[in-house]
């Protein structure tokens, strides 16, 4: 994620297209075999089979409502 991370900023800043898809695809595909699907596989060991549903409603809202406000927090 880190590589792709680099050559996504180097893709920008040197308004080269190609890499910056390429990029973003590798972000994509690192962060779904790595860190994405963590939350969703612990939440359903941790938590007991009726309250998964509302943890999980809880848990998306706070990361929709977090990154809502980082971006808007972006000058």
């Amino acid at each position: 994620m880190s590589v792709a991370a680099i050559t996504l900023a180097i893709g920008i800043n040197g308004s080269i297209a190609a890499l910056s898809a390429a990029s973003i695809v590798a972000f994509v595909c690192a962060f779904s075999m790595g860190l994405g699907p963590v939350t969703w596989v612990v939440l359903s060991e941790v938590m007991p089979q009726e309250a998964r549903t509302a943890s999980g409603s809880v848990g998306l809202a706070v990361n929709w409502t977090t990154n809502f406000i980082m971006v808007r927090l972006d000058p």
